[in-house]
């Protein structure tokens, strides 16, 4: 990756319960072949519990992959900003065009697939700086407003900007602005990223993206991790750290926090037709091919939070049933 910046160690935040690992048991013996983890966030402090069922297992989660494009977004915005420090320039083409030579050849050759990079004027809004004293104030891009209530399947117009896009990616799970922000950042950006964050491993896996989502592009399907796919462990760590602000840095992860509570939930409805009071503040639900996957945090109606991860489910009433159930685990 370009610049080193302190985004918090993702692994030590969650430490397995024997505890709530045989209490999940039951419920993941229902559940098989789907991969679960909850996630105790309470008290609220650094790390967290992690109970667990199938966890290393890689499945295909369709839309909640899109995690990848967001958090790769934040973390090139993070690092254009950590750059933008260590130059004399003062004006925003200058810094994207030193950005460009300083960091083009190492992070588009990183993967042994198809070389690309990011597209910094697309992706970014940045203003001159008056002086080298000066921070460099760096946004996603805004531009043509999106579509009136897009669907996932509502095709996207060409200038609408990557703040809209990212945001539609995640709320509605537009496949359209999902695929252009992916041509926007780079598959090797994206896989560098998820590498570095510890959210892949190409041993273990991890949380995968190998293909846009309007088939636009395919970049490394994998024989074993497939075009779009995850284990409940690296979605744990992603949330997890989005939940305690570490992930990046504490505003990233607030951002990341609001994109997330406007996506629809599969948790949301199965607990509402449970009787539950419990209630989903933000989530990453995915569905294709009679799969559902998704994660999400809960909150109790005594203030008790946590993490459900339930993915590669092709029963749609035993996905229902399993959220119930692990709502019940608190």
């Amino acid at each position: 990756m370009p610049v080193p910046i302190p985004i918090g160690p993702l692994v030590p935040l969650l430490i397995p319960d024997p505890d709530l690992d045989a209490r999940l048991r039951p419920i993941a013996a229902k559940a098989s072949p789907g991969g679960l983890a909850i996630v105790d966030l309470n008290p609220t402090g650094i790390v967290a519990r992690l109970g667990s069922a199938r966890v290393m297992q890689q499945f295909y989660v369709a839309s909640v992959a899109k995690l990848a494009i967001m958090v790769s977004a934040f973390l090139l915005r993070e690092q254009l900003k950590a750059f933008g420090l260590s130059i004399s320039a003062t004006r925003a083409s200058d810094l994207m065009t030193q950005f460009d030579a300083a960091y083009r050849r190492s992070i588009s050759t990183r993967f042994r697939a198809a070389p690309d990079f990011p597209n910094l004027s697309s992706v970014f809004s940045v203003q001159d700086r008056k002086s080298t004293l000066e921070s460099w104030s760096v946004d996603f891009k805004v531009d043509q407003p999106p579509p009136k209530n897009p669907s996932p399947g509502t095709k996207m117009p060409p200038k609408v900007g990557f703040s809209d896009r990212l945001t539609l990616t995640i709320g509605v799970s537009n496949n359209a602005a999902a695929s252009s922000c992916i041509l926007d950042i780079g598959f090797q950006y994206i896989h560098g990223a998820m590498e570095d964050l510890g959210l892949f491993n190409p041993t273990t896996g991890g949380l995968w993206l190998g293909k846009a989502y309007d088939s636009t592009r395919a970049w490394l399907p994998h024989p074993i991790y497939g075009v779009q796919s995850a284990n409940a462990l690296s979605l744990s760590m992603l949330v997890t750290a989005v939940d305690r602000g570490r992930l990046i840095n504490a505003s990233a992860s607030a951002e990341m926090r609001r994109l997330m509570s406007l996506s629809g939930s599969y948790i949301s409805d199965a607990l509402r037709d449970g009787k539950s009071a419990s209630r989903v503040e933000y989530v990453k639900d995915g569905f294709d091919a009679g799969i559902t996957s998704e994660v999400a945090v809960c909150r109790k109606a005594t203030g008790v939070r946590y993490c459900a991860v339930i993915i590669g489910m092709s029963d749609q009433s035993l996905f229902n049933a399993s959220a119930v159930a692990m709502d019940r685990l608190f």
